[in-house]
């Protein structure tokens, strides 16, 4: 099996162990506004005007809403069950058994009106699961398969009971020349209406995969009509095949309708005009049905589905709750029951794109096996402190820093990890996990990535002549209602999204107000003045003090709702209770309209951000240049003191030099001299040559010993001029040694000269340096508990270097008014419910969305609903907050959208 798929394999058990996740559904509650009530068989369901509910009072601007639980089974029976298929020590059921958890084979939530919501019926996974358990079983390879088609079939039949039907208006009817006209206009009319509504029970289920047993869809529309023109004829067709689901609840409905017809209003009416009009056909909804025939429904489905002997669910819990009703704007859609992970729809889609090669590299790095990685590269930072302390220099630090004191740095791990992550991630998708337990200073952390990458992309903005100089054209879109236009960012100024994912809203929402809250940013910069950062929307949206709309919870409905009114339309926070209602801002779209925003022009915010990158440059080349110098005392003493040896050694040989040359010049002085005397003997006994009659006397005796003799001190001669040039030889050569050493000498004093003065300027610089490096054999507590190179005027320089970049920000998006407003509509539909909308619009809704506020925070489960149409890898940065206190697969869900985490 090929890396691939293995990966996608792993996530697809990850799937499996979703779908058996039992949800809990809520327990019986006697208190306003919210109750719960179990319904016995034959009990009143709460809607029906005897019941208890309807006699608590509600006030009159708010109306009841039900989510119905049908099926109550305990989880304990599903845990029974995989244990019986793979054993206690299963990694399906290990820790997982839940005493006293009930839940439901089906859910659905039931409008004031009576009406089933059109999303909102939803079949319990583990229930249907536990049916595949034991047919077809694990041994099959799509044992799992199929869940999609069954809620999709389930949801389309239940809220078909209860589609309105489609009756012309009786002013529409044309006056008819006849009664056999009149008669088959009313016939036809009548039954487009019945083909209206009973096709969204019947013929929507026939579209999932189903077969009519009996006579097929349009044999239960003729039924239908003669339940309308004429005496019943016989009842609708027997139950939709093909999807279980989809067929029971198609029968249920065709069993409901037919039942309610036959009994139902036939007669008509004669207005003005004298042609017969058909009464319209009865509109089904919930306040039509008995709790004996939900539970006979749900009797069946549970069958069906093979789980009524094992999990034996039986019951019907219903949970009442107000809405407020608001005369002046449509009903907000009703939101599915939570019946089963929201993350296993996601996790079958990740494991088609791993199989597929065509998921994020950051979750194909967290699945890569262990026997793949490449371990050469891996270092122990305990072991290795000088790989922390490379990271930790003046000039690997961010150039934006999140503005707290200016006294308080962070740690060498929080730095290490900033630095680290930065360096890593910034150009390339990737994994990145940093450990640590509460209170360690892991949300500070994220803060200065945050003000990191608002800074890098405020880099890019400032290269930018004009705001529309940062926009790369116009994407045309259907949405589904129309042709649209949103505007597309270019591609430099994207990939800094920040998604900040958590187990829970509340942990999502702890992280969004720490973020913008007041208390976030240190007084000594009076961020909310200085930047007016959009505070008072934000003050909105967290209901308390902010400084700026830098981060925002979204995911669920509800705060995708409180965004968009309190942010982009500007509609207040919420009344609080016994208080007046607060005052309405103008919204952010509003601004864009108008104009009305305050804030330095664009080229006045583009120098501010020029000027603050100037002084956090000067300040980092300073600090830089002291971790130079401290980089180099050791090298530059060392070099020093080997200088001084060089210099002493080389300072010997030249006395040495000296001294052979005195021993050659004197050696040649004495040679000279000697030839000095061969010489002069050889001139006096040239001089002393004996004459003519001396040697004609001496028979010539004596001119032959003076030419003997002259033998002989020409001998002497030739000797002493021989030795004489050898040592003026060996002296030149004495002298040229010297010379040479002398040379050498001047060179390494120099040499010497020159490091003294290096190591004195180093040693300068390290003595007046405000700051200086953690020692790197310091003992543990020490060294951790060190700043690195905390100097805090240059942080005080980075953190308003961050702050000009939102300004930065703030003055794009208020330069391109009608661009960003064209985005942020987008976004707003996209938060409320994408529809239809192509890939390409929503994603650059969402980076628009992102370049005016820089975080959203939001839960494991909403990430794959949140981000459902970004393609793989489209938006920047995903962060796992306490990612160890969830499995991978929760976080996994949103992994495919976000490059680098």
């Amino acid at each position: 099996m090929g890396s691939s798929g293995r990966a996608s394999d792993i996530v697809g058990f990850w799937r499996a162990v979703e779908l058996f996740d039992v949800q809990k559904v809520p327990d019986p509650v006697q208190e306003q506004p919210r109750v719960v009530v179990d319904v016995a068989s034959d009990g009143l369901l709460p809607w029906q005007p005897e019941h208890p509910v309807q006699r608590r009072p509600i006030r009159s601007d708010y109306e009841w809403c039900y989510t119905v639980y049908l099926g109550l089974y305990e989880a304990a029976r599903v845990v029974d069950q995989l244990c019986s298929a793979f054993g206690p020590e299963s990694p399906y059921t290990a820790g997982t058994r839940a005493q006293g958890v009930t839940s439901a084979v089906i859910a659905f939530v039931v409008g004031p009106d009576g009406v089933i919501g059109p999303d909102t019926p939803v079949l319990s996974s583990a229930a249907w699961a536990t049916g595949r358990l034991r047919s077809p079983g694990p041994g099959s390879a799509q044992w799992l398969d199929g869940l999609a088609r069954e809620q999709s079939a389930l949801r389309r039949a239940l809220t078909g009971l209860s589609d309105p039907p489609v009756v012309s208006p009786p002013s529409a009817v044309p006056p008819a020349r006849d009664s056999g006209r009149t008669d088959r206009s009313v016939v036809s009319r009548a039954g487009a209406a019945v083909r209206t509504q009973v096709t969204s029970a019947a013929r929507d289920a026939l579209d999932e995969g189903a077969k009519s047993a009996g006579t097929g869809v349009d044999g239960i529309v003729t039924a239908a009509m003669g339940a309308l023109v004429g005496p019943v004829v016989g009842t609708i067709a027997g139950p939709l095949i093909g999807t279980i689901a989809g067929g029971v609840a198609g029968k249920f409905v065709e069993k409901v309708l037919t039942a309610r017809r036959a009994a139902g209003p036939r007669g008509d009416t004669e207005p003005a005009g004298g042609s017969a009009v058909p009464t319209p056909v009865h509109r089904v909804t919930m306040h039509d049905l008995t709790a004996t025939e939900l539970t006979e429904f749900v009797g069946e489905l549970s069958a069906a589905l093979g789980i009524a002997d094992v999990l034996q669910p039986a019951g019907i819990r219903v949970e009442c709750w107000q809405r407020r009703r608001r005369p002046d704007r449509p009903p907000r859609p009703l939101e599915a029951p939570l019946l089963n992970s929201m993350i296993a729809d996601d996790l079958d889609r990740i494991a088609a794109l791993l199989r597929d090669g065509g998921a994020g590299r950051a979750l194909r790095d967290y699945l890569t096996a262990d026997a793949d990685i490449d371990d050469e590269r891996r270092r122990d930072v305990q072991d290795h402190r000088d790989e922390v302390l490379k990271l930790v220099g003046p000039e690997c630090k961010p150039a934006g820093r999140w503005p707290t004191e200016s006294d308080r740095p962070l740690a060498m791990a929080q730095q290490f990890a900033v630095d680290a992550i930065h360096a890593e991630l910034s150009s390339s998708s990737g994994l990145f996990a940093v450990n640590g337990p509460p209170g360690t200073g892991k949300t500070t952390l994220i803060r200065d990535l945050i003000a990191a990458l608002v800074v890098d992309r405020a880099k890019v903005l400032a290269t930018l002549e004009r705001p529309s100089d940062g926009f790369g054209g116009v994407l045309t879109y259907d949405d589904g209602e129309k042709l649209r236009e949103i505007d597309l960012l270019r591609p430099e100024l994207t990939g800094f999204e920040v998604v900040v994912a958590t187990n829970g809203n509340d942990a999502a929402k702890n992280i969004t107000h720490e973020i913008p809250g007041a208390k976030a940013v240190a007084a000594e910069f009076d961020a909310r003045d200085r930047c007016d950062y959009f505070p008072e929307l934000t003050d909105d949206l967290l209901e308390g003090p902010s400084w700026g709309l830098v981060a925002a919870a979204l995911g669920n409905r509800s705060n995708n709702r409180a965004f968009t009114s309190r942010v982009l339309h500007g509609d207040g926070a919420p009344r609080p209770k016994g208080g007046a209602p607060a005052p309405r801002r103008v919204g952010l779209l509003n601004r864009l309209t108008t104009g009305s925003a305050s804030g330095p022009s664009w080229s006045e915010a583009r120098r501010r951000f020029r000027a603050a990158c100037d002084e956090v440059a000067r300040r980092t080349a300073a600090q830089t240049a002291v971790a130079a110098a401290v980089s180099a005392l050791p090298e530059l003493r060392d070099a020093t003191t080997s200088a001084e040896r060089e210099l002493r050694a080389q300072g010997e040989i030249v006395a040495a030099r000296r001294g052979e040359e005195r021993t050659a010049a004197d050696r040649a002085s004495r040679l000279r001299a000697r030839l000095d005397d061969a010489t002069a003997d050889l001139d006096r006994h040239v001089a002393g040559k004996p004459g003519f009659w001396d040697s004609l006397f001496s028979m010539w005796a004596v001119r032959r010993s003076w030419y003997a003799d002259g033998v002989e001190l020409r001998g002497r001669q030739r000797t002493a001029r021989e030795q004489w040039e050898a040592a003026e030889t060996e002296l030149d050569a004495a002298r040229a040694a010297t010379a040479q050493a002398e040379e050498q000498l001047t060179g390494l004093d120099r040499k010497h000269a020159t490091m003294r003065g290096d190591l004195a300027r180093a040693e300068e610089i390290v003595r007046t340096a405000p700051t200086l490096p953690p020692v790197a054999d310091a003992d543990d507590a020490d060294f951790e508990l060190t700043a690195p190179w905390a100097d805090p005027e240059l942080d005080r320089a980075r953190s308003e270097l961050f702050l000009a970049a939102l300004t930065l920000h703030k003055a794009f998006v208020l330069g391109a008014p009608t661009r960003f407003r064209r985005m942020l509509i987008t976004a707003g539909r996209v938060l409320a419910d994408p529809g239809g909308m192509p890939p390409a619009a929503v994603l650059a809704a969402w980076q628009g969305l992102f370049l005016t506020v820089p975080v959203v925070s939001t839960t494991f489960a909403s990430l794959p609903r949140l981000f459902d149409r970004v393609e793989v890898d489209a938006l920047g940065w995903l962060v796992v907050d306490e990612a160890g206190q969830a499995t991978a697969s929760r976080w996994s869900g949103g992994c495919h959208a976000v490059g680098a985490r």
